[in-house]
């Protein structure tokens, strides 16, 4: 048995498609005696002076039964297009009159229309949003709200538009209104429609392109249209054996019901029971399922029924403290808080270098640094420029090849955390290197015994270079030990473990861009306790015996 979609005063024949899908095809005979109607006002406004300039109507034309089709003629040294467009065939300057007919099926209307001429100086211009949304399974003619605006300076003056699309099968556009409707049925989209607009004069039109997305229904999935629900609980909620989905990424679902005595929450679809029901099972825990749910927060959400933990917007540093709670059917909920840690990116802080000239396997001295705002990530550097290798722990650029002074040049270098890369081009520069580093000053240097590992120790040696004006600099490195480090870059001598009574005899190399290396010995003392905390302690303690003394007096 096949359902009708035709009404009663309509011809319908029936197939089956290629698909096997049954198509009713619902053709509207036209009633004699039913001519178009002439709405509005018999009036029109026309750019003056310019050939094929096109009528701006006062009027309209509707055919008495939709599917009519009207044709159109026009008497006069004028043309009409099948769409009913009347335009001129030589300039006009002065108002007059044409007689427009329009038929269908032998019925007739003839109207006199009278036109005025417009000075048309400006041309039309769209904006605003160039997008529009339709259903997938919208019927035919149906009409897509759009939003973009057409404006012209003439049309004070009458001026008026017409509406065209570049051929395609699935939509069409009013000739005079500009409506959008579906012509044909849907695929999924999105749709790019030339859409061109043309004043009076016709001579420069506007033209830009509307997307149309394509927007699928939300589906019913999982094992069936089934739940299950706790017994003797009011306000129990329903644990559902299927899932809904939608195909459009980014739709916000919003769920109703008009079920009596069941409440449904339109954001998650979550469905309970208003009033306790009665159990039908031996146990009543044995299908019982969990809800999802987290404390507000701008940042995360988690799904209902999974779990599934998810962002939401854009994040700070963190970490993030989340309140999850999770519920049965019957309600009974447990809460506990989830710690989110947030991984910052590594950060270039500087683009440009310097290198010396006429040395291969030179450093590139950095004016830039790598630095992470997380505390124990460690930093991995690589580079895939040619003729450049980097040392992948320290982030060292060395050339494999011997540079000429006054060039320039670049190399990406990319830093990971573990987690994120990150990949900055530097731009070098290169220099003369004549002379070679060397290390003066104070060698020594003095560290407690208790200090902690990490502690800065502070020393008094300086590294001279008589081409740092022309943008040399050093690296620092210390011979194997197990209780002292240096930065490759800055020289700062740090603790890295716990340490013995010293004293410790530390190898220190400084080499400049084209590796030339000084070489000396740091002697570090390990003293027992800090001098200045000692001084401090004694100071109190005196300072308690002559309080004391004073109050005996």
């Amino acid at each position: 048995m096949f359902i009708s979609t035709c009404g009663s005063s309509v011809t319908e024949a029936h197939h089956i498609d290629g698909n096997g899908t049954s198509q009713f095809v619902c053709s509207f005979p036209h009633v004699a005696g039913a001519a178009p109607v002439f709405g509005g006002n018999e009036t029109a406004k026309l750019a003056s002076d310019t050939v094929g300039a096109a009528m701006v109507p006062g009027y309209r034309i509707t055919p008495a039964n939709p599917a009519d089709v009207v044709t159109y003629s026009v008497a006069g040294a004028f043309t009409v297009s099948a769409a009913g467009l009347v335009t001129t065939n030589s300039a006009v300057t002065t108002a007059g009159t044409y007689d427009l007919t329009a038929t269908v099926g032998g019925d007739e209307d003839t109207q006199t229309i009278e036109y005025t001429v417009f000075t048309d100086a400006a041309d039309p211009a769209i904006s605003g949003d160039l997008t529009a949304k339709v259903a997938k399974d919208a019927a035919r003619r149906t009409t897509v709200t759009t939003n973009y605006t057409v404006t012209d300076a003439d049309t004070a003056n009458g001026d008026g538009f017409t509406y065209e699309l570049a051929a395609n099968d699935e939509f069409e556009i009013g000739l005079f209104d500009g409506v959008l409707k579906t012509k044909a049925t849907l695929g999924d989209g999105p749709y790019n429609l030339t859409l061109t607009v043309k004043d009076s004069k016709r001579t420069n039109p506007a033209t830009a392109i509307i997307v149309v997305t394509v927007k699928k229904p939300p589906v019913f999935g999982g094992t069936g249209n089934t739940a299950k629900v706790a017994a003797g609980h009011a306000g129990a909620a329903m644990i559902p054996a299927y899932t809904v989905t939608d195909p459009d990424v980014g739709d916000t679902l919003i769920y109703t019901t008009q079920t009596p005595s069941f409440t449904v929450a339109g954001a998650t679809g979550q469905v309970t029971s208003d009033a306790s029901l009665s159990s039908g099972a031996a146990d009543a825990d044995a299908d019982d399922k969990l809800w999802y749910e987290l404390a507000t927060n701008s940042e995360f959400e988690i799904g209902l029924l999974d779990g599934e933990l998810k962002t939401k917007a854009a994040m700070g540093a963190g970490p993030y403290k989340l309140q999850l709670t999770v519920k049965d059917s019957k309600r009974s909920s447990v809460t506990e808080t989830i710690v989110v840690s947030v991984n910052n990116k590594p950060v270039f802080d500087g683009t440009t270098a310097k290198v010396a000239a006429g040395t291969q396997n030179a450093a590139m001295i950095p004016a830039y640094t790598v630095t992470d705002a997380d505390t124990g990530d460690t930093l991995v550097f690589s580079t895939q420029t040619a003729n450049m290798a980097v040392v992948r722990a320290t982030g060292l650029v060395t050339t494999d090849n011997a540079l000429n002074a006054g060039d320039t040049g670049t190399y990406a270098l990319a830093v990971t955390d573990g987690t994120a890369t990150v990949t900055e081009t530097i731009t070098y520069t290169v220099f003369t290197n004549n002379a070679d580093p060397v290390i003066g000053g104070t060698l020594t240097a003095t560290v407690v015994k208790s200090a902690t590992v990490g502690t800065t120790v502070t020393t008094n040696f300086a590294v001279t270079d008589a081409d740092e004006a022309n943008g040399d600099g050093f690296t620092y490195e210390l011979a194997d030990n197990s209780e002292f480090e240096i930065g490759l870059w800055d020289g700062v001598l740090k603790t890295k473990a716990a340490m013995g009574v010293g004293p410790y005899n530390l190898s220190l190399t400084v080499k400049d861009s084209k590796r030339t290396a000084a070489t000396e010995t740091i002697v570090v003392t390990v003293t027992s306790f800090a001098i200045k905390n000692s001084i401090n302690y004694l100071s109190a303690i005196l300072y308690l015996i002559a309080m004391k003394l004073v109050s005996q007096y």
